[in-house]
């Protein structure tokens, strides 16, 4: 299945904690305000849950909930109630950032795929 949804399959099945590990580096190596909330969480804490939420992606967007489950996170941090974080901490750019540190750490293994 040559496809979104295979391809993070493929990550989740394959390289799940490669994905998560690079992810991190990537992110550290930009200048991202928000994550400086997570600096004294260690690494190994960070990776769990990083692995946690790349799996969750594949999960959401084999089984069609993708949509549902960001509208659900969009609504938390409407209301304030993302965990451990205040909705005024987070900037735009922050997320916009974090987003593209992911996808660059998920396109360094498409040619595995």
């Amino acid at each position: 299945m040559k496809n979104l949804a295979g391809f993070v399959s493929f990550i989740r099945d394959h390289r799940l904690e490669a994905v998560a590990r690079e992810s991190m580096r990537v992110a550290r190596g930009m200048d991202i305000p928000l994550l400086r909330f997570f600096e004294h969480i260690p690494d190994d804490v960070l990776l769990v849950q990083s692995m946690k939420s790349i799996s969750d992606f594949a999960t959401s967007l084999e089984d069609g909930t993708y949509i549902s489950r960001q509208m659900e996170n969009l609504q938390k941090w409407e209301d304030d109630k993302l965990d451990g974080i205040s909705k005024d901490s987070i900037q735009p750019t922050d997320l916009v950032m974090i987003y593209a540190a992911q996808k660059k750490a998920y396109y360094r293994f498409l040619p595995q795929y």
